[in-house]
């Protein structure tokens, strides 16, 4: 500005023009950002919380994760050790189990030998599943046929 008043065309001059017209904004009215303050709280406290949440998530995700993992390994051990029992039994006595009993124990064991390794279970995979599923199946078989309660290994174990 000149002392009179007047302004050269200066980038300088062009500054302080820019200034004077953002300070006459932001004097127009002080009370403006008051009335956005809750929106504004608002807006903040949703992206705190859902940002929280996420890890929170993540952490009781981990924690149910490895509860489920926890009792499908229990559950296909406990398949394992059954038949492990039984075919040291019948190769103690031939005679303690029917041709019928022999052929489903086997037929147990062959499906226990599609189980992935522990290592590449994957919980997405529905291949493994359905293993599970039909090795349920067959252990309830298993156990009708040797006149055993039909309950899960996992149960006889916690019966202690």
């Amino acid at each position: 500005l000149r002392p009179g008043g007047a302004c050269l065309f200066s980038v300088s001059c062009f500054v302080d023009i820019l200034k004077r017209a953002t300070l006459l904004e932001i004097m127009s009215d002080p009370f403006d950002s008051l009335l956005n303050l809750e929106t504004t709280f608002e807006q903040e406290g949703y992206q705190k919380g859902f940002s929280e949440g996420q890890k929170q998530g993540l952490v009781e995700g981990h924690s149910l994760g490895y509860q489920k993992g926890f009792e499908i390994g229990a559950e296909i051990a406990g398949f394992r050790a059954y038949v492990d029992f039984w075919l040291a039994v019948l190769s103690q006595d031939r005679a303690a189990l029917t041709s019928r009993t022999e052929k489903a124990l086997i037929a147990f064991q062959s499906t226990l030998g599609e189980l992935p390794p522990l290592d590449d279970f994957h919980p997405q995979d529905e291949k493994l599943f359905e293993i599970i599923e039909r090795l349920r199946a067959k252990f309830k078989q298993l156990s009708s046929l040797l006149r055993l309660p039909g309950a899960k290994p996992s149960d006889a174990e916690n019966s202690f």
